[in-house]
């Protein structure tokens, strides 16, 4: 949230699920921009046309069920077991973390703002 913050847009939010799926999908109707990992929320926003920053870890847009050539696509480079899950997983087999461990937040702030043209 910080980070996001630093890049001077105002009205960052975090959503915790606190309504439901209707709530989740009233909130992500109101956004500019979703950052999500590889999960519901980034499907369903990019269902609703909202732009979305879809983080990759452990899973990975080759695996069939996000499109590939799609803006906003982000993967730490270099990582040579992804996709070592094929919904995501809970521990790293490698025991390095390095898909997750590796997101810069300047990076994602960059990618960010690129996603929203400015």
């Amino acid at each position: 949230l910080r980070t996001a913050q630093s890049t001077g847009r105002g009205e960052i939010d975090v959503y915790c699920g606190g309504n439901g799926v209707e709530g989740l999908i009233d909130t992500i109707e109101t956004l500019d921009l979703l950052i999500s990992p590889d999960s519901v929320p980034a499907h369903l926003a990019s269902a609703l046309n909202i732009p979305v920053l879809v983080l990759f870890t452990s899973t990975s847009p080759l695996l069939g069920f996000w499109n590939t050539e799609r803006k906003g696509n982000y993967m730490v480079s270099g990582v040579p077991c992804r996709p070592c899950h094929i919904h995501g997983g809970s521990s790293c087999p490698q025991n390095t973390e390095i898909c997750r461990k590796g997101i810069l937040p300047y990076h994602l702030a960059e990618s960010a703002m690129e996603l929203l043209g400015s």
